[in-house]
């Protein structure tokens, strides 16, 4: 599943990075990881911000495709 495809607010672990050795050091640079837990905050055309650690990061369409992510189970507050 891609990031556009969950909702506002939805928690996502990303599942697999496309593109090679130096897609995978870009993801890094930016701190996610296969594994990594994410929250979308929100999408604004064709791209999206999550949150990770902490931070916030700003994913553009290109990079967006090639991120795999599954959705988790809604977080009770």
């Amino acid at each position: 599943m891609q990031l556009n495809q969950i909702p506002s607010g939805a928690h996502a672990t990303v599942t697999d990075i496309r593109g090679g050795k130096e897609m995978t050091r870009k993801m890094m640079a930016l701190g996610l990881t296969v594994g990594t837990d994410i929250e979308l905050l929100h999408q604004r055309g064709n791209s999206v911000v999550v949150r990770s650690k902490g931070t916030r990061i700003a994913i553009g369409e290109s990079i967006m495709d090639h991120l795999s992510v599954e959705a988790l189970p809604a977080q009770a507050e």
